[in-house]
């Protein structure tokens, strides 16, 4: 069986007695099947993994971790030639959400292949995208506070909002209009 929880390692039963909880007068009759449970956890180098699961266990061990991802995937060109599966599995398991479509790229053979570091670098930039109008937003309402703290009259906020972050006069009403 193989663990794929991302959070933290493996910390269940792995053998059959455990998890029935039986009496020790009867464990001697009950078979005691042993769960034979792969944890990518208890791995550092992931080296020694030879095909796409390298890349899953490396994925999953680094999810959260951008520059720890980034690093790996800059040690490694399989990252840039993934089968369909092992991206969906990537993006399944790590909670990315990059498109297929947009990271499909076809091998010298003509093969579909996947390539993750575009996949990565796009959330980066998405990621970017998101905090950059978070932080403008987080502007927008601190500027018309500030100046509804200060007493300044509504439409001479409306006028200096749409001035100072280049917006449309509708839009810079609905914005004070929304923090006033």
């Amino acid at each position: 069986m193989v663990y794929l929880g991302t959070k933290k390692e493996w910390d269940a039963q792995t053998c059959l007695h455990d998890i029935l909880d039986i009496d020790n007068m009867l464990k001697p009759y009950v078979s005691n099947y042993r769960l034979n449970i792969f944890d990518y956890h208890d791995y550092s180098d992931f080296t020694v993994f030879k095909t796409a699961n390298r890349v899953l266990f490396e994925a999953l061990a680094n999810a959260g971790d951008n520059k720890a991802f980034r690093k790996a995937m800059e040690k490694c060109d399989i990252y840039r030639m993934l089968s369909r599966e092992t991206a969906l599995a990537i993006r399944q398991l790590t909670g990315m959400t990059f498109d297929l479509d947009e990271i499909k790229c076809v091998d010298e053979n003509g093969k579909e292949v996947y390539d993750m570091c575009k996949a990565f670098e796009d959330e980066r930039i998405i990621g970017r995208e998101e905090g950059r109008k978070e932080g403008r937003e987080e502007g927008i309402c601190s500027a018309i506070t500030m100046c509804k703290d200060m007493g300044i009259a509504m439409q001479n906020v409306i006028e200096n909002i749409a001035k100072a972050f280049s917006l449309s006069k509708e839009t810079a009403e609905q914005k004070v209009s929304m923090y006033w």
